[in-house]
């Protein structure tokens, strides 16, 4: 059988993991299994930047095996950019295996807020159903409330649902099925 593993990229608490896990397993009908965490390389932070790089973290990744994996989910809480981006919530493979998101700029607290477990854990979900959606083939969605649609600031995440739009669904079972 197939999974969707959560891999974690230094500490991050297993009972968010344990819930996260449970949701997704609801949202892509697959099941979602938490594998040992590994500590990000440290060849992929930028000193300049003071962030590190997804795209070589995720090189980094697709290097290792795991066996059984449909998708592997890489969650950190260290802050990511891209390549010609101020900082990305995540990045994936698409189509393919490997997708990792930064809770950094998703928590309520990195701008001046106080924290709200339900904000935050909100804005998990939906860029973890985002990038693992980039892995199942899906694009970017024009429909602003559509999970797939493109966060630019954090207030594009939060006018999402964590819901893919009748469109994006019917494209992900076509793909899976």
């Amino acid at each position: 059988m197939n999974y969707i593993y959560l891999l974690p990229l230094g500490d991050i608490d297993q009972n968010f993991f344990k819930k996260l896990g449970q949701d997704l397993e609801k949202k892509f009908r697959l099941p979602v299994d938490i594998i040992g965490k590994i500590e990000i390389p440290s060849y992929t932070f930028d000193n300049l930047r003071n962030q590190y790089n997804g795209s070589k973290i995720i090189a980094e990744l697709s290097r290792l095996d795991f066996p059984n994996a449909e998708k592997i989910l890489a969650i950190t809480n260290y802050d990511l950019f891209s390549e010609g981006l101020n900082f990305i919530f995540g990045e994936a493979e698409s189509p393919g295996k490997i997708a990792i998101i930064s809770t950094a700029r998703l928590d309520p607290r990195f701008y001046g807020k106080k924290y709200d477990f339900e904000i935050f854990y909100q804005r998990v979900l939906k860029e973890a159903m985002h990038e693992l959606g980039h892995t199942f083939s899906l694009r970017h969605c024009p429909n602003l409330t559509c999970v797939m649609h493109f966060s630019n600031t954090i207030e594009d995440t939060d006018i999402k649902n964590a819901e893919f739009c009748e469109k994006c669904k019917k494209l992900l079972e076509l793909i899976k099925s």
